[in-house]
């Protein structure tokens, strides 16, 4: 028989999951669950419905007074907030020479429209 144990965050959320026959110590672990088969003995990849994760790599499962919930969407958004990445130096350099080179585009190319317009007869009310 194969003991399925979990490790948990200060949240809850439920990190870990192997059984038994896996791990050297239980120690930080919480026992879920025990039976035959490979839902038990290879509970990394067969016990949990979902998986331990989502497609965005967020975890799935929360232990709530010893047993295993899912987590809903809200409370995913909660707990793994999506972070804006932040810019390095360089690229932040790169961002800021590529805006001063479109504005100097931009510019360039008023310019041009006002030499037109000269040219085909217009005025220029500045």
């Amino acid at each position: 028989m194969a003991k399925v144990y979990v490790k948990t965050d200060a949240n809850d959320v439920i990190t870990e999951i192997n059984s038994d026959i896996f791990l050297h110590t239980v120690e930080e672990y919480t026992l879920i669950g025990e039976g035959n088969g490979d839902r038990f003995a290879h509970a990394q990849g067969n016990y949990l419905e979902c998986g331990l994760f989502d497609e965005r790599r967020r975890y799935n499962y929360k232990l709530h007074d010893g047993i295993v919930v899912k987590l809903t969407e809200a409370e995913k958004e909660e707990l793994f907030p999506v972070s804006t990445p932040t810019l390095s130096d360089i690229e932040l350099l790169g961002q800021m020479a590529t805006d001063a080179e479109i504005e100097r585009m931009e510019l360039g190319q008023r310019m041009t429209d006002y030499e037109l317009m000269v040219l085909e007869g217009g005025t220029l009310n500045v």
